[in-house]
């Protein structure tokens, strides 16, 4: 039996493809503290480490689970890997049951440690979509490996943290404080459509790269769905599609939110420089997260992307429209046009319908409106004519019916909207024509 560190493992050998690999292969003592008992080869008993996880369950919150934000990219249901094969290991949105998903797929996958998908496709060992986020060594390998370890052997002993355990991953706390002060808010516009169930997860859907991006309706989870969906696209990055295609460089349904140059543009750039050489970092500054030399211009104080290509008073102004005389009226749409919600669903016969979706979040609303705004005038061929304003009013079929008729204030507040980001040159609110 070796000690390394707060661990006490015995070792075992595999035999994987005809060779032997040797593994960690049974964890040896007890959760109650106290010491192994003798056996499989022990001279002795040790105490255990005052590093040594308790549980296997805290063994892998702490070494597992902060590495499963890259695979929620895909392992989700309705995403890309909800397919045969794939869809033996699922995470749901509850990172709290992480261990329990984990557990069933090592067991579906026909449980073993080395031999494991679960191991073996993160590591590049075996043909894996995904790319190889977990090369072999690495912590988020080890990591898994110690786990599938432990319930490989029945977990009957303390897991470490010691000196033989997972090296700590890099500190990338500027990058995440950047990313969530410049990136973060930006994200909004791409959440109504690449989320799981959303449109790139059609079957219709012909971009199939569409599906290997997707968000969860955790924003906490964004940073690394953001990194595992760059990964997965090839790295580099000028040449990503996660720049080109809301850059406009790249056919993309959701046209171009981000133009060349634009600050959510160059945030995004600075993140994907960051992550494909750590040497260019220096950019970011641990202060307030902002930028330091990301090429973007202006403040970052000021608004992030906005509909329509308003910056800055002009912006503003739309938004404090929208939040005082249409934001209060989006409760009746927030009953069916949601994730999951009736117009997702197969037998929805007005496909248009899946395209106005809001996200839980109600401060997403005003970009998730435009973004629908601009996806429906793309499908439909409509400006200030659009869906969003003819089927709640009774001008077109509405399986919601007509809640906001001609010349009601909702209606007049989504009119004045759809023809401000139409033609922000005839807008009527105070503020935004002047400025354009």
């Amino acid at each position: 039996m070796k000690s390394l560190g707060g661990w006490r493992l015995h070792t075992g050998k595999v035999l994987l493809g005809g060779g032997a690999s040797l593994v960690l292969a049974a964890c040896g003592g007890n959760y109650g503290g106290g010491v192994d008992a003798a056996g499989g080869g022990s001279s002795g008993a040790a105490p255990a480490s005052n590093n040594a996880y308790p549980t296997p369950e805290a063994y892998f919150a702490a070494n597992v689970e902060p590495n499963l934000g890259y695979c929620r990219t895909c392992h989700v249901p309705g995403g890309a890997a909800d397919i045969a094969g794939g869809n033996l290991f699922l995470l749901d949105a509850n990172p709290g049951d992480d261990y329990n998903n984990t557990d069933t797929a090592w067991s579906a996958l026909g449980k073993g440690v080395d031999s494991n998908l679960l191991l073996q496709n993160p590591s590049g060992q075996h043909t894996h979509t995904g790319g190889s986020p977990w090369p072999v060594g690495s912590a988020g390998y080890i990591g898994m490996q110690t786990m599938l370890s432990c319930w490989n052997s029945g977990c009957n002993g303390p897991l470490g943290s010691g000196s033989g355990g997972p090296a700590p991953l890099p500190d990338d706390s500027a990058l995440r404080a950047y990313f969530t002060a410049n990136v973060e808010p930006n994200l909004g516009y791409c959440r109504i459509c690449h989320v799981p169930g959303g449109l790139p997860t059609k079957p219709y859907f012909i971009e199939e790269t569409g599906r290997l991006f997707l968000l969860s309706s955790n924003t906490a989870d964004d940073y690394t769905s953001v990194q595992a969906a760059w990964m997965i696209l090839g790295k580099g990055v000028d040449e990503n599609l996660m720049l080109r295609n809301p850059g406009g460089k790249y056919a993309h349904l959701g046209l171009s939110p981000w133009p060349v140059g634009d600050k959510p543009y160059e945030a995004m750039r600075t993140v994907l420089a960051c992550w494909d050489d750590p040497g260019n970092c220096s950019m970011i500054s641990n202060a307030g997260g902002s930028s330091s030399g990301g090429g973007s211009s202006g403040s970052s104080g000021g608004s992030s992307s906005s509909g329509g290509g308003l910056s800055g008073a002009a912006d503003a102004a739309l938004r404090s429209y929208f939040a005082a005389n249409l934001q209060p009226y989006l409760g009746y749409c927030r009953g069916c046009h949601v994730p999951g919600g009736l117009p997702t669903h197969p037998y929805f016969i007005d496909e248009p319908g899946s395209v106005f979706l809001l996200s839980a979040d109600k401060a997403q609303d005003y970009d998730n409106v435009y973004a629908e705004w601009v996806e429906l005038g793309l499908v439909l061929g409509e400006g200030v004519n659009n869906r969003l304003l003819r089927n709640p009013s009774g001008q077109y079929i509405h399986l919601g019916l007509s809640p906001w008729p001609v010349g009601s204030p909702a209606y007049e507040g989504m009119k004045t909207m759809l023809t401000c980001w139409n033609d922000p040159g005839t807008c009527p609110v105070p503020g935004v024509a002047a400025q354009n």
